[in-house]
C-alpha cells in the first residue's frame, strides 16, 4: 500500500506481481509437469508481458482518460457509500488440478485496495459450497481487521439467496472443523 503512494510505485506493484506469477507458474510445471525453467527465463518473461501490458495500456489511456473509479464502474464494480469497505469474494474450481481457489478483495468507497487474500487447497470442489467459503473466509477477514461497516458482494446467486433468507443447506458450511 505504501509503495503505491511512491513515484512509479504502481509499476513496481505490477511488475511484481507479474514476476510472482512467472514464479508460480514455473513451481507449477516443476511440481505437475517435471519441468525446470531457469529463474532468468522466469524474470524475463515476466518483463516481456509487463511491457507488452503497459504498451497496451498506455494506447488505451490517450483514447480513454477516465479515472480509476470509472474504470471500475464500467466492468460492473460500483463503490460503497462513504466509511464502508465493500468486500467481492469469488471462488473457482479446477477439475483437472483438482484444486480450488478462493479470492477476496475489499476496497474503500474511493476504490482502494485496503485487504486482498487468495486461499489455494488440493481438493475437489463444488460451486455453490466453494463460493459459500469463499464469503466465509471474507467475513473472518473481517472479524480479524474488526471492520464495521461492510457490504459483502458475491456473483453466487444461490449462495446469496440462501444467506439472505437464512436457508442454510449443507452443514458442512456452517460447521466445518477444519476452517476456522
Amino acid at each position: 500500500m505504501q509503495s503505491a503512494k511512491k513515484e512509479q510505485g504502481m509499476d513496481r506493484i505490477k511488475l511484481t506481481v507479474n514476476i510472482l506469477l512467472q514464479i508460480w507458474k514455473a513451481r507449477n510445471r516443476m511440481t505437475f509437469q517435471s519441468v525446470n525453467v531457469d529463474t532468468k527465463l522466469i524474470v524475463d518473461k515476466a518483463q516481456q508481458e509487463w511491457t507488452e501490458y503497459e504498451a497496451e495500456t498506455e494506447t488505451d489511456t490517450r483514447t480513454n482518460a477516465s479515472s480509476e473509479v470509472d474504470k471500475q464502474l464500467q466492468h460492473g464494480w460500483e463503490p460503497p457509500k462513504e466509511g464502508v469497505i465493500k468486500i467481492n469474494t469469488d471462488a473457482a474450481i479446477s477439475a483437472k488440478m483438482v484444486r480450488t481457489e478462493l479470492g477476496i478483495i475489499a476496497r474503500n468507497w474511493r476504490g482502494g485496495i485496503v485487504k486482498a487474500k487468495g486461499i489455494t487447497e488440493s481438493r475437489r470442489g463444488e460451486a455453490a459450497k466453494e463460493e459459500a467459503l469463499a464469503i466465509r473466509s471474507a467475513l473472518e477477514m473481517v472479524k480479524d481487521a474488526g471492520w464495521t461497516n461492510i457490504e459483502v458482494q458475491s456473483n453466487c446467486k444461490s449462495v446469496v439467496s440462501q444467506i439472505n433468507t437464512g436457508n442454510v443447506q449443507d452443514c458442512y458450511l456452517t460447521n466445518n472443523p477444519g476452517r476456522h
